[in-house]
């Protein structure tokens, strides 16, 4: 992991804390306080479950408050050569281990692990072995699936960066049936609000094997004054804007049963959902939004996950008067 990609991940983690957001996943371990060696059962679970994937130990930070602490007067070679010894054999390599300043005058431990060589074992009560596993934010002993799932060929996901993100609401009013030129009807319609909104994500592939990111597969949710609600899936509700087949040997193939990715490229995504009546005014006078993206990856347990912070938008442009059409708000990423 490169120290430039580490320092960006802890400072979000941090950045979450503070505004009450849990940064701690399948991937993440915050802690006051240098952890005791014990502690290497929870080590394993993380590594153990993240099939792969580097995990992050940052050390220094409370794991509720976002608080910097100090985590004690524990020299970190001393630190990981305690850890390690209650590994069986084989510990996760440190991939880059930095101090990172956080704030003015505030630095915390940053520790990242290569978890490629799982499963980990680790001595428990002094002479059993035990190959623990991250379950939500306990650990316990691996089941005989999860082992061999340990032990498959696994995919990668990629790292990948939210570029864009855009989303706005319209409402609209009812429509009666009516007629229509060429001697067709209008059907009736319904009052109905409507959310619509695009980005754009940077995937960073450099396998050797191409991925697929399955349209099944892909979900988001908005987050707005308190509210959660989710994009549906199909019918348009997320969907990949269609643009000119990808004919070069490496970037994104775009298809209708989702996305084909050989190496590092662009990809425009577009969504669309429904609006309940009853949140219109709430969607309208919120001023930020979260939107919350992920997509799954084939032969992976670990989908791409992107947050995109949004702020209100002022109106580009003067807003088109129709007597049953109303734009509601508009949020976005810049």
């Amino acid at each position: 992991m490169r120290p430039t990609v580490l320092e960006g991940r802890v400072l979000q983690a941090v950045d979450a804390l503070r505004k009450g957001i849990t940064p701690e996943d399948d991937l993440t371990e915050c802690k006051a306080r240098w952890p005791e060696k014990t502690t290497a059962r929870q080590l394993a679970g993380l590594c153990n479950k993240a099939a792969g994937e580097p995990v992050v130990y940052i050390i220094g930070v409370h794991d509720r408050t976002g608080a910097i602490m100090d985590p004690g007067p524990v020299d970190p070679a001393d630190w990981w050569a305690g850890m390690r010894g209650q590994f069986d054999q084989t510990p996760p390599d440190v991939l880059t281990h930095l101090s990172i300043a956080v704030g003015d005058g505030e630095f915390v431990h940053a520790w990242a692990f290569d978890t490629s060589r799982a499963p980990f074992v680790v001595k428990s009560d002094g002479s059993k072995l035990e190959v623990p596993i991250r379950d939500g934010t306990s650990t316990r002993s691996a089941h005989r699936h999860e082992l061999l799932r340990m032990l498959l060929p696994q995919v990668t996901t990629p790292p990948s960066s939210l570029l864009l993100a855009r989303l706005s609401a319209t409402w609209r009013g009812a429509e009666e049936e009516g007629e229509l030129q060429f001697g067709r009807r209008r059907p009736a319609t319904p009052e109905s609000a409507t959310i619509t909104g695009d980005g754009k994500i940077f995937v960073e592939h450099v396998g050797p094997a191409a991925i697929m990111l399955p349209a099944h597969g892909m979900k988001a949710r908005i987050h707005f004054a308190d509210q959660d609600l989710g994009i549906r899936i199909g019918a348009g509700s997320l969907r990949i804007v269609k643009e000119k087949k990808q004919t070069a040997a490496h970037g994104i193939e775009i298809r209708d049963d989702g996305v084909v990715v050989t190496g590092a490229g662009l990809l425009p995504l577009l969504f669309r959902g429904d609006l309940p009546l009853e949140l219109m005014a709430v969607f309208e006078s919120a001023i930020a939004a979260t939107l919350k993206i992920e997509l799954a990856v084939v032969g992976s347990n670990r989908p791409i996950r992107l947050d995109a912070h949004l702020r209100q938008q002022p109106a580009s442009s003067p807003e088109r008067v129709v007597s049953n059409v109303r734009s509601l708000n508009r949020f976005g990423s810049g």
